[in-house]
C-alpha cells in the first residue's frame, strides 16, 4: 500500500491565492448588498412614519411648532389714568337711517304710549323725546355693530361640531386678511373652520386659526380677502376697541352676538357693578356686571354707546353671576389679542398674584413687586419651586413692579420652553431675602 504521508506531497500545503479580479468582484458584491439594505431600511422607516404619525399626533407626540409671526398688529392700549374728553355720539344721515315700521300706529295710540312712558319715568326727569333719542342712538349702534359680527363654525370631517359668534376687531390690509375674535379656544379642536358674515347675507368663507389663549378662553381666526369683492369690504366693518377704564356704573351698554341663544340677538342694560384686579393665571382682569337677565349658554360682546368693544362674555374666567350678563374688560387682554393675532404661542409661568399695594408695603414691610397668592399645580413656577407668599420682583433683566409688568414680559419678551431667571423675595425669620430661580416657561 502506498504511503499516505502528507510530507511526501508538498503541493498539498500550498495556499490558493485569489486573483485581483476576484477581490474586486467581492467588494462590488459587498457594496451592492449594503446599498440594498439601506434602501430597504429607508422604505421601512418611511412606511412606519406614515402609519405611526396619526397615532402619535392623537397621543400628543408632535413636533415642535416653528416660531413664526403671522401678523404684526398694533392694538390700542389704555391705562387707568388716561384722560380724554367725553366722546360725543356723532350721527349722520347715512348712519341714522331707520327701516320703516311694519305696523303704523295711530296718533292716539302714540300719544297714549308716550303718556304711559312719561308717567313711569317722571322720577328720572326724562321725557318721551329723550327716550326716542336714546332708542335712535342704540338702534344706530346695533346696526353698525351688525357689520362687525360673524358666525364661526368648526367641522370635523363633514360633521358640524362648533358654532359660535365672532367679531371683526382688526383688518390687516397689508396681509389682506380680516381678523376675528371669538370667546372660545375650542377652535383648535376642529379640522376645518368657516366664517359667515352677517353683513354679507350670511355668506360662508374658509378661515384659518391664528392663535388661541387658554387662560382667557379666546381665539383669533383669519379670513382671506381674496374671496371678498370691494363692495363686500365696504359692507363689513371693524369694531374698535374702547377704553374700558372709562366705563362706569349705571352706563348703558349693549351685548351683541348671541345673548339670547337664538341666533343674532341683542340685549340692552346698565352696568351695575365693576370689579377690578380679579386674579387670573399670570394676569388680572376687570369684570363688568349688568342687570341683563340672560339664559344659560349666552355669548356675545359688550359695546358702549359709541359702538366700541369694551367687554367680552367669557366663561373661562370666574366671576359670573348665574342668570345675569357679565363681561371681561378688553384693556387687560389687549396683549393676549396681539399675541394670538401674530400667530405666536405665549409663555406661561403659572402663578396667581396681585400687585403689592402701598398698604401691604407699609403694614407688612413687603417689597415692591407681585405677591404670589397661589401657584398652578404642575406649572413652570410650581416645578421650579416658586410658592405662595413669594414676591416676584424681576424676570431675567426686566424689573417686575406690578402684575402688568409680569403679564407683558410673558406675552412679549419670552417664549415657551425658554429658561429664565425669576427674581423673588422670600419671607424668612430675618425678613425678605432675594433669590434667583431658574424657570423653564410653559405654553399659555
Amino acid at each position: 500500500m502506498a504511503d499516505n504521508n502528507r510530507d511526501d506531497k508538498p503541493y498539498i500545503k500550498e495556499k490558493i491565492k485569489r486573483s485581483n479580479s476576484d477581490r474586486f468582484f467581492r467588494w462590488i458584491l459587498r457594496f451592492l448588498a449594503v446599498a440594498c439594505m439601506a434602501i430597504l431600511f429607508g422604505v421601512a422607516a418611511g412606511v412606519a412614519f406614515v402609519v405611526a404619525r396619526p397615532w402619535a399626533e392623537k397621543l400628543g407626540v408632535t413636533q415642535e411648532t416653528e416660531e413664526t409671526t403671522r401678523y404684526a398688529i398694533d392694538l390700542p392700549v389704555y391705562t387707568e389714568d388716561t384722560t380724554t374728553e367725553t366722546q360725543t355720539v356723532v350721527t349722520t344721515e347715512e348712519t341714522t337711517t331707520v327701516d320703516e315700521a311694519v305696523v303704523e300706529l295711530s296718533d292716539d295710540q302714540k300719544s297714549w304710549i308716550r303718556s304711559q312712558i312719561s308717567s313711569a319715568l317722571a322720577r328720572y326727569n326724562l321725557t318721551a323725546t329723550d327716550i326716542d333719542e336714546m332708542d335712535g342712538v342704540l338702534s344706530t349702534v346695533y346696526k353698525n355693530a351688525g357689520k362687525c359680527l360673524t358666525t364661526i363654525r368648526g367641522y370635523n370631517g363633514d360633521n358640524l361640531t362648533l358654532s359660535i359668534t365672532g367679531v371683526i376687531f382688526y383688518n390687516v390690509k397689508d396681509a389682506e386678511d380680516v381678523l376675528i375674535l371669538t370667546n372660545t379656544s375650542a377652535t383648535m379642536d376642529v379640522d376645518r373652520l368657516t366664517v359667515t358674515f352677517s353683513a354679507l347675507d350670511n355668506r360662508e368663507f374658509e378661515a384659518t386659526l391664528c392663535g388661541y389663549d387658554h387662560v382667557y378662553g379666546l381665539s383669533v381666526v383669519a379670513v382671506s380677502t381674496d374671496g371678498l369683492t370691494e363692495a363686500d369690504m365696504n359692507k363689513i366693518a371693524v369694531m374698535n376697541l374702547g377704553n374700558n377704564y372709562k366705563v362706569n356704573e349705571c352706563d348703558t351698554v349693549m351685548i351683541v352676538g348671541n345673548p339670547y341663544v337664538a341666533g343674532d340677538t341683542v340685549a340692552v342694560g346698565r352696568i351695575t357693578r365693576i370689579v377690578k384686579q380679579n386674579v387670573a393665571i399670570d394676569s388680572v382682569y376687570t369684570m363688568f356686571y349688568t342687570d341683563m337677565a340672560l339664559p344659560e349658554g349666552a355669548t356675545g360682546f359688550m359695546v358702549n354707546t359709541s359702538g366700541e368693544l369694551v367687554g367680552i362674555m367669557c366663561s373661562a374666567l370666574p366671576g359670573d353671576i348665574t342668570g345675569f350678563a357679565t363681561a371681561v374688560g378688553t384693556d387687560e387682554i389687549t396683549g393676549a389679542l396681539n399675541c394670538m393675532a401674530s400667530g405666536a404661542i405665549a409663555s406661561l409661568l403659572g402663578v396667581y398674584g396681585q400687585t403689592v399695594t402701598v398698604d401691604m408695603i407699609e403694614i407688612n414691610n413687603m417689597p415692591e413687586g407681585v405677591y404670589v397668592s397661589n401657584v398652578l399645580p404642575d406649572s413652570a413656577a410650581y416645578n421650579a419651586g416658586i410658592s405662595a407668599g413669594d414676591v416676584i420682583v424681576g424676570m431675567s433683566t426686566e424689573k417686575v413692579s406690578c402684575i402688568e409688568d409680569l403679564t407683558d414680559a410673558l406675552l412679549t419678551s419670552h417664549l415657551p420652553n425658554e429658561t429664565v431667571i425669576v427674581k423673588i423675595m422670600r419671607d424668612s425669620a430675618e425678613g425678605y431675602k432675594e433669590m434667583d430661580i431658574n424657570v423653564t416657561l410653559g405654553a399659555r
